[in-house]
């Protein structure tokens, strides 16, 4: 797994975003490094700018469950809108469960 990191790492260099994505996930889930969500969610975040759409989702991931940064679902719900206008339709189903149990029944109110 080092061999991959250190691919990943020279396809970063030279401007290839999925490669953040997936050192990100290298670091996510503790793949040939120590699990680290704060690096993992810095790589989302770069690979993100470019709308990479599984690095939206798991940023909502890391926000709905405060994994290297303070639980915020408003965040997390915003990632995952943003994954869902890139393709990323599995997150649908997170959105629906954040309405389902009423996490953000008081925010929509308050817009409409």
């Amino acid at each position: 797994l080092n061999k991959a990191r250190e691919y990943f790492e020279k396809a970063l260099m030279f401007g290839n975003r999925e490669a953040a994505y997936s050192l990100g996930n290298l670091y996510f889930y503790g793949k040939g490094v120590e699990k680290n969500y704060k690096i993992a969610r810095d790589y989302y975040l770069i690979s993100s700018e470019h709308l990479i759409r599984n690095s939206l989702n798991k940023l909502g991931i890391i926000y709905e469950n405060g994994l290297g940064v303070k639980k915020n679902l408003h965040i997390a719900k915003e990632y995952y809108e943003l994954a869902c206008e890139n393709g990323y339709y599995s997150a649908l189903i997170k959105l629906a469960y954040f309405y389902q149990n009423g996490e953000f029944f008081k925010f929509s109110v308050l817009i409409l």
